[in-house]
């Protein structure tokens, strides 16, 4: 990575002001270790949508032929440009929330994979999602929480039942990371606001990460996500929703968005 940023005309002394950011350090799981391979994606020369990714999809060979069929152009030979390019061919209707686009992309997607997405369509928003591969969210404050848990949106009856993991302490001197929590669960009607013990908005920083290495030295309180979960974060707000596969009163075949014209 050195040599390239030593030929590259980027300039490092810059300064950015800006409330969201994404990055990888891994090469692509499809196609050789290049330039053109190194995430993040795009969906396009217009950087309407960015993705970086873990994991592996396994039907994007068929996703990534019918978005050739309606015109789109790839730029990799990864699997990961497929999602952003879906993303932006799923996106119609520019009322449509980033949440909700995400929810109907993951719905036509296969595999193990932790996705985040950043779009120019939605500025200082990021969605994560994860299935079937780690994901865990670092919470970092000045001041103590007066909380310290989070809960999930879900629809229908589900939403007054289910339970979340709450964000706990290291159990010894010696730990890096606090381990998945084996205390009680809390109920996702109790809060979803982070706040200061004094009940003032405080800001806050979320690092969403694969592995506990990359946030370590920045927060040792974390969340750590289950299948299916996505996350939404905005204006300084944390939010989990929980795909549905099948949305209530919905067929269980897959909703396609290819059975567009």
């Amino acid at each position: 990575m050195d040599p390239h940023l030593t030929k590259s005309s980027i300039d490092t002394t810059k300064v950015f002001v800006s409330q969201v950011a994404i990055a990888h350090t891994h090469w692509a799981t499809h196609g050789p270790p290049s330039t053109i391979n190194c995430h993040p994606h795009r969906s396009g020369p217009s950087d309407e949508f960015i993705v970086v990714h873990n994991g592996i999809i396994t039907n994007y060979a068929e996703i990534k032929q019918v978005l050739q069929n309606h015109g789109y152009k790839f730029e990799s030979d990864t699997d990961t440009d497929t999602v952003a390019i879906l993303a932006k061919y799923s996106q119609p209707d520019k009322c449509i929330t980033f949440t909700t686009l995400i929810k109907t992309i993951l719905k036509e997607l296969e595999g193990s994979f932790v996705f985040v997405f950043k779009s120019v369509h939605f500025p200082n928003e990021i969605v994560a999602a994860r299935r079937g591969l780690p994901l865990l969210i670092g919470v970092k404050t000045d001041k103590k929480l007066k909380v310290d848990f989070v809960d999930v949106e879900f629809a229908g009856a589900e939403a007054d039942t289910k339970a979340v993991e709450s964000l706990v302490p290291p159990t010894s001197p010696t730990s890096r990371l606090a381990p998945p929590s084996l205390v009680p669960k809390i109920s996702r009607r109790q809060s979803r606001n982070f706040m200061s013990e004094d009940g003032v908005p405080q800001p806050i920083e979320f690092f969403i990460a694969s592995g506990a290495a990359a946030i370590v030295e920045h927060t040792k309180r974390v969340l750590y996500l289950e299948d299916d979960d996505i996350v939404h974060v905005a204006e300084g707000q944390l939010h989990i929703h929980c795909l549905r596969r099948n949305e209530p009163g919905q067929p269980d075949t897959p909703a396609t968005l290819f059975s567009r014209s």
